[in-house]
């Protein structure tokens, strides 16, 4: 894939002033690259010297040594599409600067300034054949820019560079280090990184240099997007390797510039597997502590966001549908904790219990069980006389077991909700999650209808991982035991099988959420072809679920996310709460077709 660049950022060992020892390391890193391509390879700046040469810096020897080494290193690599960035001082209009080598296919694409010598003994005045900080170049889809500086001096600098509308920028540095300063360095390109949208390939030289009158200490970082993908420091020669993704980026990217590269060069073949992270739920962060931080405070905003709902409105009761179920349990605490922050009584919920013919006694208890310990209005009102009346209206049988049959049940306790919302003049509160709504799995015109959803953002994972958090703490208190049996109980519509157990549960049907909202996340975010969202499944998921697997629910999925788009056209108020939902930005019609995803996907191997 053209849109997954592989970035190496490489330390060699040097002698200072002894260019043909450096050329050696850089050419023993060079040759394993052999085995294992890059599609951009970059160095230190002054990476064949060190910039501690001093005075040496004026010696003509010293500098046809260098020539001479990116000569090799152009002779050596003909026959390979990377990039190969090494910094090296050179003569220019008069002066010895310090420079940064752009080698592809053997040949010398161009030198862009290098970062200045802390001792200034290389000159700082270039002629018009030096290139500037913001000349792009361009590898299979990704765009790059090279600015050679100490990262310190970086926020002053970036702007320019970034207005290019590159992907990357990648910073060949060799400065040297005091107490601290690899922290700070972090945390400005980790900053600049996600401040613009782009990657940052940052690398520091030092192995080997000497310790007066500085100190160097060698060490590299790759950022995405914010995100570290990639770190190491040095004691000896060496490489870090990582795979960034151009439309990761460019669903992120700030800039919209459009700067034509100066140079382009098809990606390296032969690179071995994905070289970077993949978490198998991306709605959530994979460090522990954070996600529960995360999930307290996705609750908080779904409780701020239905206030502010219920105070714009004028409103100050609520309807809903609660069958005891996941989603809606989470519904109900998002209320019930919303009045209390509003400073009203819980009684203001009107929690519906409606349960139908196969309605199973655990979810009937659960939800009757919540409802007491909660402290809402509690109502149930039986549908089963009222779906069979309906059905014998339309020439139904009422016992097959059909689409009419599962949708009659859910327009009627919909229809008990508006009614009863209009009887009380309270606001309808939906239930459905982020995962049902992508996958359509809502009746419409049924449960797919309320007057506000404070889970339309919640994936049912995400729903799980709040609900399971309220649980462990004291938010409300005595409601742990209930809350994990209904975290226990397999999801289910429940609109058909026999009352009393659970036949229908939809993972059965449908496949892992997990995996859904994986798919989801990818397809929303960053905009992923249908191939790619499966290669990469397959190593998010490797060792969990088969390849073959993943490729069936996520054709499932395609069929099911576009044949579902008129339910989302005419869906309820919603706030986004989180990275990977439907915000006002996504469109697509509603009668759109699927089959070129399908056709593409099936294409696709792994």
């Amino acid at each position: 894939m053209n849109t997954i660049i592989r970035v190496a950022c490489a330390v060699n060992k040097v002698k200072v002033a002894d260019p043909e020892y450096s050329y050696s390391k850089v050419n023993e890193i060079l040759d394993e690259f052999k085995e294992n391509p890059s599609d951009i390879i970059v160095f230190p700046n002054l990476a064949l010297t060190s910039p501690s040469c001093g005075f040496l810096f004026e010696n003509e020897a010293l500098i046809d040594s260098c020539t001479e080494a990116i000569e090799n290193i152009c002779i050596s690599t003909q026959e390979s599409n990377s990039y190969i960035l090494v910094g090296t001082p050179i003569r220019d209009n008069g002066n010895i600067v310090p420079a940064i080598a752009v080698i592809n296919r053997g040949k010398i694409i161009g030198y862009v300034k290098g970062q200045k010598d802390r001792m200034n003994f290389l000159g700082e005045s270039y002629s018009d054949k030096m290139l500037s900080d913001d000349t792009v170049f361009s590898i299979g889809s990704l765009k790059f820019c090279i600015l050679s500086c100490d990262p310190l001096d970086i926020t002053d600098r970036i702007k320019e560079v970034a207005s290019t509308g590159c992907d990357l920028v990648v910073i060949p540095s060799y400065s040297p280090v005091i107490a601290g300063y690899q922290k700070s360095v972090k945390k400005i390109l980790e900053s600049v990184s996600k401040t613009y949208g782009i990657g940052v390939a940052f690398v520091n030289g030092g192995v080997g240099d000497t310790t007066s009158p500085y100190i160097y200490r060698a060490f590299s970082c790759i950022y995405e997007c914010g995100k570290l993908l990639k770190e190491k420091i040095f004691d000896n020669s060496g490489m870090i390797m990582c795979d960034l993704d151009s439309d990761i980026i460019r669903a992120q990217k700030k800039s919209i510039g459009q700067k034509l590269p100066l140079h382009q060069s098809s990606t390296v073949s032969g690179k071995q597997k994905l070289l970077r992270p993949v978490a198998m739920n991306p709605y959530l962060p994979e460090n522990k502590l954070e996600a529960e931080n995360y999930v307290e405070e996705l609750f908080t905003l779904q409780c701020l966001s239905l206030k502010g709902r219920l105070e714009n409105s004028g409103l100050n009761k609520i309807t809903m549908g609660f069958s005891g179920g996941l989603d809606s349990t989470l519904a109900l605490l998002v209320a019930a904790k919303t009045m209390d922050i509003m400073g009203l009584d819980r009684k203001n919920i009107i929690a519906l219990r409606m349960p139908g013919h196969a309605s199973s006694e655990r979810t009937k208890n659960n939800s009757a069980e919540l409802s007491k310990l909660l402290g809402v209005t509690d109502m149930e009102i039986s549908i089963e006389n009222a779906v069979i009346n309906h059905l014998k209206d339309l020439g139904h049988d009422g016992e097959t077991q059909d689409i009419t049959y599962e949708n009659a049940q859910a327009r009627e306790r919909t229809q008990i909700i508006f009614d009863m919302a209009n009887k009380e003049k309270a606001l309808v509160l939906g239930t459905g999650d982020l995962s049902e709504i992508a996958l359509g799995w809502c009746t419409f015109g049924g449960d797919h209808l309320s007057g506000y959803n404070v889970n339309a953002s919640i994936t049912k994972t995400m729903a799980k991982k709040i609900v399971s958090h309220i649980a462990i703490t004291d938010i409300f208190k005595d409601a742990a035991v209930v809350l994990n049996s209904i975290l226990d109980t397999p999801i289910s519509p429940e609109l058909v099988g026999d009352s009393g157990s659970i036949v229908q549960k939809t993972e059965d049907i449908l496949g892992p959420y997990e995996l859904h909202e994986f798919f989801l996340y990818h397809l929303i975010k960053y905009g992923f072809r249908p191939s790619k969202i499966y290669y990469y499944g397959c190593f998010a998921f490797s060792g969990i679920l088969e390849p073959a697997f993943i490729k069936e629910k996520l054709e499932l999925f395609i069929r099911r996310f576009f044949s579902s788009q008129f339910k989302r056209s005419v869906s309820s108020d919603n706030a986004a709460l989180c990275d990977g939902t439907f915000g006002e930005k996504f469109y697509i019609p509603s009668d759109v077709s699927a089959d070129m995803y399908i056709k593409e996907l099936k294409s696709a191997s792994f």
